[in-house]
């Protein structure tokens, strides 16, 4: 599918494409994580490779990225790559959601978990460029598995 879309929560309207759930309200973090589909961690694991000779050996340099819930292959990273989980990329929103300027709009799960994001509006900074024509202050959190 063009959208790729894995999971996702959106607030208020479902996106264009029809997929995710839909909240009546924004959600708290922990809700977002769970509604979005990313209640899950990623783990590093040794990284192998075929030889010539059709026998596997280690590829030292390289780890894999593996979905602890369905053991999914996310990618191969180097060796001193270290991972952010979606809790603690959810946690930047935490400050922002909790004194009231920010409200989670949408967040969810791309390319098979490959890549997460989060979407908050930022509340009292709408304009108009012309007359009815508003424009709304975001902040989004992007990551790469």
């Amino acid at each position: 599918m063009a959208h790729q879309v894995e999971t996702a929560f959106f607030t208020r309207k479902q996106a264009w494409h029809g997929i995710g759930n839909v909240l009546n309200a924004p959600p708290t973090i922990e809700e977002g994580i769970i509604q979005a589909g990313l209640d899950w961690t990623v783990e590093l694991m040794p990284t192998l490779y075929t030889d010539h000779d059709g026998n596997p050996q280690p590829a030292p340099d390289f780890r894999t990225v593996v979905r602890s819930s369905d053991s999914s292959v996310l990618s191969v990273v180097k060796k001193t790559w270290k991972p952010v989980q979606n809790r603690r990329a959810f946690d930047f929103f935490e400050p922002f959601v909790t004194n009231g300027s920010v409200e989670l709009e949408a967040g969810g799960s791309l390319q098979n978990g490959k890549r997460i994001w989060l979407l908050g509006k930022v509340k009292g900074m709408e304009a108009d460029v012309t007359k009815n024509d508003p424009v709304e202050a975001h902040l989004l959190l992007y990551n790469s598995h």
